[in-house]
């Protein structure tokens, strides 16, 4: 299955059906089950079977729901009786081209780990194979002599997936690769990977007004630095823009007992023609 995307900056953005109603959503690695908008699972009936709080960036808490839709359609590929969390997503529609495309939902790991899915920034689609070996070996094979890299990850938890890099020479380094960060920056730091590197920690200010943290939080501070070089596995790129804010100051050694240096995400992903999550080998393969 194709879809194409409606927007690709500052993350893709495409069209799915829910039960059959069309809505915009953005892919985003950082979340696990489908996430609906609160306001269109109460308008489709979706019936909430459970709820929680839920802890975001800058110690945000939000409620979420969870249920079941009957279908969710990615172009071609229908998937029945589908967990969803719901959550409020149409405030992050303003990012996506002034509120053009009013944000329904979010694609995350759980939906597309059940396929051979490639995010293709040159032609602008996201591609859902079945998930067979004979696939993962054509897809190969039509990139053959074009692949920059073949990139192992792992998968903590549900969805979390975490993969070795390297900051300014500094390697083996764990980062948490999240597509969703809505950003200039490639790479969200913590404050100890910014101290192993040697880069200097800078003044953090406030969110500007206005602004839409994760989880819709704004009461946290950010700052930019410059990074000479960033690499995620084999690939390595220079002079690119990170962040860090006091939204991820915490979970620097997480509850599985490693360190996750930082988040790298779609600023640095969207700069290859395409990247393709293998869920069998376990590794990500970027196109040239």
């Amino acid at each position: 299955s194709t879809v194409p995307f409606l927007l690709t900056d500052p993350l893709p953005v495409f069209t799915v059906e829910i039960n059959g109603v069309p809505i915009h959503v953005i892919f985003d690695t950082g979340g696990a089950d489908f996430i609906l908008d609160s306001e269109i699972a109460e308008a489709l009936g979706v019936e909430e079977v459970a709820s929680a709080m839920g802890s975001f960036a800058g110690g945000q808490q939000s409620a979420i729901g969870f249920g079941r839709v009957e279908t969710l359609e990615i172009g071609d590929v229908t998937i029945r009786s589908v967990p969803v969390m719901t959550l409020p997503t149409k405030r992050f529609s303003s990012g996506f081209a002034d509120g053009k495309y009013p944000i329904g939902g979010i694609l995350g790991t759980q939906t597309v780990r059940q396929f051979l899915a490639t995010l293709d920034y040159k032609d602008e689609q996201i591609v859902l194979r079945e998930r067979t070996n004979e696939n993962a070996a054509a897809l190969r094979r039509d990139l053959e002599g074009g692949i920059a890299a073949e990139v192992p990850f792992v998968l903590d938890a549900t969805h979390l997936m975490m993969a070795r890099g390297s900051l300014n020479g500094k390697d083996g380094l764990t980062y948490f690769v999240d597509s969703g960060l809505a950003s200039e920056a490639c790479f969200i730091a913590k404050k100890q990977t910014l101290e192993l590197a040697g880069i200097p920690i800078p003044e953090l200010q406030p969110l500007p007004e206005g602004s839409v943290g994760g989880g819709g939080g704004t009461d946290y501070e950010e700052a930019e630095f410059p990074i000479e070089s960033i690499g995620l596995g084999t690939l390595v790129q220079s002079d690119r823009k990170g962040e860090i804010h006091t939204g991820f100051d915490e979970g620097y050694w997480t509850m599985s007992g490693y360190i996750r240096d930082g988040l790298i995400s779609h600023q640095f992903l969207r700069q290859y023609s395409s990247w393709t999550l293998d869920f069998d080998s376990m590794t990500y393969i970027f196109e040239e």
